[in-house]
């Protein structure tokens, strides 16, 4: 019924209606090393307007045993909207202590991400948690993962700042991303991989998911990794 609303909104005034103010994450594996997953995790936050979007990037290593993560550092913030005219003006703020992610890759002796996840074909996502390739992990353990994933990133996002650009709604992104309401049954397993560099043990397990609040508005895509057999 809030979908039907929102979308009679929208579409009978456009002009004057304004979209709801949504945080969506994506993370883009960048790299890799003998126990970690290195990851461009992005937060766009759309500022509750149709036309503005603002991007925070972070660098986040991922243990490939547990899955476990910590933030590296900001790569990036970046803040783009469209013009009448239909150019699209980009700002980069600066962001403290920013961290490039192509020297942090060689100072740790990092390799480059090369590889393509493929579509699930059986397994996925039910009542008991998520299996792939024979692999499972229970579904408390599948939340608790995603849920560290985003306040991950809900925590490290720095205060925005208002003199630069407006945003129609006051709430931050910890506030939106820490009242989401994270369920199953709104996820899917998009894509998965067996990798692992160091060929000596079992290969983990990376999966690609895609989750949405009961709205539908807040897609979060994380990488979740599912301990070998």
């Amino acid at each position: 019924m809030k979908r039907l609303l929102f979308a009679l909104l929208v579409f009978a005034h456009p002009a004057l209606a304004t979209p709801p103010d949504f945080v969506s994450i994506n993370d883009r594996v960048f790299g890799v090393d003998m126990t970690r997953l290195w990851i461009l995790r992005e937060m766009r936050d759309n500022l509750g307007m149709h036309a503005y979007g603002l991007h925070d990037i972070h660098l986040v290593a991922k243990n490939l045993t547990n899955g476990e993560e910590e933030i590296i550092g900001p790569v990036a913030r970046i803040v783009g909207w469209p013009e009448r005219d239909g150019s699209e003006p980009v700002l980069h703020l600066d962001m403290p202590n920013p961290v490039n992610p192509y020297a942090f890759l060689a100072e740790n002796n990092g390799l480059p991400f090369a590889y393509e996840f493929v579509p699930i074909q059986g397994g996925g996502i039910d009542a008991d948690g998520l299996t792939v390739d024979g692999n499972w992990i229970s579904r408390a353990d599948l939340l608790a993962q995603i849920g560290r994933s985003v306040r991950l990133v809900a925590d490290a996002t720095q205060p925005y700042p208002d003199d630069v650009f407006p945003k129609m709604s006051h709430s931050t992104p910890a506030e939106m991303l820490g009242g989401m309401r994270l369920d199953l049954a709104y996820c899917t397993a998009t894509g998965w991989i067996r990798f692992g560099v160091d060929y000596s043990k079992p290969e983990p397990l990376l999966v690609r998911l895609r989750c949405d609040d009961d709205d539908g508005i807040t897609p979060i895509q994380v990488i979740v990794v599912m301990p070998p057999e």
